[in-house]
């Protein structure tokens, strides 16, 4: 690779069977508009939403530790369950998105790494600026440099806290 190219951002999408028609525009979109800068992997569309969260969150853990910047996007009918799913990895940070505002502070604020939309609460226009807002947003931008700072610290801090349950 010479200086001047710069290695392309993978996305990976998996959708469920509600989410499906605005995963296939999403990767439509995605293959057309960003081309030169991002790799489209298409997981497909599962047969539910916890398939299509477990496999690419699973993705998405395996190469965040890796050092690999890496994300996905997940459609279902209401993006909740599979952001769920999702975050049962340990370095997946998915986040449920309506709009350009929660795309940004999900990126900027809390590192998302996995972007979730549902398809009957947002509509494609909405999906299609939301992920350009995250595309385009790094951890801590726009913030205070002291909350930037602790922004930029939080998912090593997180790493190191205990989630076992007291009854376990």
């Amino acid at each position: 690779m010479s200086e001047t190219s710069k290695a392309k951002l993978r996305i990976l999408l998996a959708s469920s069977p509600y989410g499906g028609s605005l995963h296939e525009k999403l990767v439509e979109y995605l293959q057309e508009q960003h081309a030169d800068d991002v790799e489209v992997e298409d997981l497909g569309i599962l047969p539910t939403y916890y398939e299509a969260a477990y496999k690419a969150g699973q993705a998405i853990d395996r190469a965040s530790g890796k050092g690999l910047p890496d994300r996905a996007i997940l459609c279902s009918s209401r993006g909740q369950g599979v952001a769920i799913v999702a975050n049962k990895f340990k370095r997946v940070y998915a986040t449920m998105v309506r709009d350009v505002e929660d795309a940004v502070s999900a990126r900027s604020a809390d590192h998302s790494n996995v972007l979730c939309l549902g398809a009957r609460v947002t509509t494609f226009e909405d999906a299609q600026e939301a992920v350009e807002a995250w595309l385009k947003t790094s951890p801590g931008e726009n913030w205070a440099e002291t909350l930037r700072e602790q922004i930029l610290g939080a998912p090593a801090a997180i790493q190191g806290l205990d989630f076992a349950s007291p009854l376990d």
